[in-house]
């Protein structure tokens, strides 16, 4: 029942997303065509309008894959087709995976036809792109000195997993936060926000409590170190790779969760659709 709800949803949203991911491609492709050909010569109204167009689709891009996962999430199980929702066949867990993976899948395809988009303007204006290739070449070539191939494999997944990880963990916060606010009688727009900021802040609390901001810190410390300060320092940054993923995806998973928890806990048992 979960893949027929996951293809209901993906069908639904696709058919937003797929025409704005079309969109942004061809706006990128265009600027980069119009701003090769014309070099360095004055900038005529086309390609500012094509500029517009290309930073309006980025926009759209992004912010469409937010709202629907508000929307969706809100109407179908929060609003009046929540009877409908709720009568059919299925769980209460699996009604919310759907509405997790969905826009998990999104977001990745957004940063990948983002980074598609970028592969194209650096393609058609041959801009920064040879650096940018040896700095990933540079990178590698470390990981697989210091690892070897089948570690260095296994690194670049648990980096995947530690993103895939904390993508979820922030959509599931937001449906925490918006079945929280649900049990509210009135202004549930308002006990939405209200919660998620009492979620924000009781995770500050927690990370003051446990010290847990000197970890953060040393993570952010190994990273300016090793953009300022060349191949020696960029040792000790790829020696702290795994066990800061390692804490960030533990992190996630246990905030991952609670916030699931207490969404399943509210459509479950406390859910109110009238």
């Amino acid at each position: 029942m979960l893949s027929k709800l996951l293809k209901y949803e993906l069908i639904a949203t696709g058919r937003i997303m797929l025409p704005l991911y079309v969109l942004l491609i061809v706006a990128s492709a265009a600027l980069g065509t119009n701003m090769s050909l014309s070099g360095d010569g004055p900038q005529g109204v086309f390609t500012v309008i094509l500029l517009i167009l290309f930073t309006v689709s980025v926009a759209a891009v992004f912010i469409a894959t937010f709202t629907l996962m508000l929307v969706r999430f809100y109407r179908n199980l929060l609003g009046d087709e929540g009877y409908l929702m709720f009568s059919l066949p299925t769980s209460t867990g699996r009604h919310i995976a759907s509405k997790v993976i969905c826009p998990l899948i999104w977001i990745c395809c957004s940063l990948g036809v983002g980074l598609l988009c970028g592969f194209i303007m650096e393609r058609l204006l041959g801009i920064g792109g040879d650096q940018f290739y040896e700095q990933v070449k540079l990178i590698w070539n470390m990981l697989m000195g210091r690892y070897g191939s089948a570690g260095s494999i296994r690194i670049l997944i648990l980096l995947v997993v530690t993103g895939i990880l904390s993508i979820l963990e922030s959509i599931v916060e937001v449906y925490a936060a918006m079945s929280v606010g649900h049990l509210w009688s009135n202004h549930r727009i308002i006990g939405s926000v209200l919660a998620y900021i009492g979620f924000s802040a009781c995770e500050t609390i927690i990370t003051q409590v446990f010290h847990l901001e000197k970890v953060l810190e040393k993570i952010q410390a190994s990273a300016v170190v090793s953009n300022s300060a060349g191949m020696e320092v960029n040792i000790t940054w790829l020696n702290s790779i795994v066990p800061n993923s390692l804490w960030i995806m533990g992190i996630a998973l246990v905030e991952l969760i609670i916030y699931g928890t207490i969404t399943w806990y509210v459509l479950d048992r406390r859910l109110n659709l009238v």
